[in-house]
């Protein structure tokens, strides 16, 4: 085919057109443009301008085989195929040539290469037209094309899957990697492993759109792994891609704050063995704790691995007595959990009885929390409003003649002068309450680090 003079502005007001019939006309999401990269920038500035504004959220994926950074900016496209995705798990997986830390060293550049957002919207393929079959290079092993899968649907962007990947189709040359779709065999166990790589990574948020950390990834040794984290869920991925079985390391505390973590909190699996009435009444009190300081207590220790940052913020707050468990979360630092089975006491006696119990979880809520001075303002409310109720019905009766003689006036001054006394305590408890948060003298914000002459960066609440 002749070569189109793309700079020409009649040229480019032909294709622009092109783009707006189809979205006008068929309403078409989005287009896949070949070859990208050899058609100038200002062609593809006025195409993508022409399509947005016929269908702002048309997407615009460009076929690059390089490096994206220059189309990925904006004003070009939404998305390229991410080739070095597909390369990057052709030397690691199929070829098994370089080992878990050059692969995450490679993994973390292609991440660290784009902004968040172009991040998600990469289309990571292991195939495509003009490539060999990657189930080739993994020559035809099943379980190296599956761990390459696995990845693929657990990692950041979105999964590009190639026709025939999910039957094996395979081939090295154009004219097998380009072979017709098996419709009449039966469906391989890679089919169904696609299922199920799929079935995970939509059931599951922090596969889409979670935050990316390796865990795992060392020279000479070929496990990899890495976790997903998105609001309360975190899913943890290992990819052992040797012959022998690999043991999966713990997850300790060190680790984690290696990652960048500042605080590692242990938390509670199991409670361990208790009798019932200490169980009801634990789980009362961090009920009662948690809505009181507005942060989920249930299964919280006061086992935490805390950067010296975060150790110098908790020392800086005036308040004496304070309730270390809900403080720790309250500074704002950079937070993961550990959990952590509680073990039978060896030696000894637990000295929490239910009266300590009691005192603790009283001690720890009014100094945390204003909580208890704001009950005195709705003890107020509600009997105001049982007043009033009471005061109709008195009347009522006073007029119906069912009144006992300065009854009436009795019930309604003691009601008047009851709520009003209620109201009065409401407002002096809800005053209270606001001096008691001012005295505590905790800091609006937490200076976490300072970056640069002048430059602050803060952990704000």
């Amino acid at each position: 085919m002749p070569k189109t003079n793309t700079c020409n502005p009649e040229v480019q007001e032909y294709f622009c057109e092109v783009g707006r019939y189809w979205v006008r006309e068929f309403d078409i999401d989005g287009w896949r443009l070949d070859v990208a990269s050899e058609i100038n920038d200002g062609f593809w500035r006025a195409f993508r301008q022409a399509v947005k504004e016929e269908k702002p959220e048309c997407v615009l994926i460009g076929e690059v085989w390089e490096t994206a950074q220059h189309w990925l900016n904006g004003d070009i496209f939404d998305s390229t195929m991410n080739y070095d995705f597909r390369k990057h798990c052709r030397r690691f997986f199929a070829e098994q040539s370089i080992d878990a830390a050059e692969f995450d060293a490679r993994v973390t550049n292609m991440r660290m290469r784009y902004k968040l957002p172009v991040l998600y919207a990469q289309l990571n393929l292991l195939d495509s037209h003009d490539v060999s079959r990657f189930y080739s290079l993994c020559e035809k092993d099943p379980a190296r094309m599956q761990l390459a899968v696995l990845f693929q649907m657990t990692f950041t962007g979105i999964p590009s899957v190639f026709y025939g990947d999910e039957r094996g189709i395979y081939g090295l040359k154009e004219a097998e990697y380009r072979h017709e779709m098996t419709w009449s065999q039966e469906p391989p166990a890679l089919a169904e492993f696609y299922k199920k790589a799929m079935h995970l990574r939509t059931e599951h948020p922090a596969l889409c759109r979670g935050s990316y950390h390796t865990i795992k990834a060392e020279k000479k040794n070929e496990l990899y792994g890495y976790e997903r984290i998105d609001g309360k869920e975190k899913i943890t991925v290992f990819l052992n891609n040797q012959s022998a079985a690999a043991e999966i390391p713990p997850m300790n505390g060190k680790m984690l704050w290696q990652q960048g973590y500042e605080v590692v909190e242990g938390v509670k699996r199991t409670r361990g063995k208790e009798n019932v009435f200490h169980k009801l009444s634990a789980g009362l009190f961090y009920k009662l704790i948690s809505k009181a300081v507005k942060i989920d207590m249930s299964r919280a220790s006061d086992f935490k691995l805390m950067d010296r940052r975060a150790v110098e913020a908790l020392l800086a707050m005036p308040e004496r007595n304070a309730f270390f468990r809900a403080l720790s979360s309250w500074i704002g630092f950079r937070t993961t959990s550990v959990e952590f089975d509680v073990q039978e006491r060896e030696i000894g006696e637990s000295k929490w009885s239910t009266k300590s119990l009691i005192r603790y979880a009283i001690s720890n809520i009014v100094s945390f929390s204003s909580a208890p001075m704001t009950l005195v303002t709705i003890t107020g409310i509600l009997g105001f409003l049982f007043a009033v109720i009471l005061g109709i019905q008195t009347l009522v009766n006073y007029f119906s003649g069912h009144a006992v003689e300065g009854f009436t006036t009795v019930i309604l001054i003691i009601l008047i002068m009851g709520s009003l006394i209620l109201m009065g305590l409401g407002v002096i408890g809800y005053y209270i309450a606001k001096i008691y948060e001012e005295v505590k003298c905790r800091p609006r914000y937490i200076v976490s680090r300072k970056v640069g002459a002048g430059m602050t960066w803060e952990k704000r609440r």
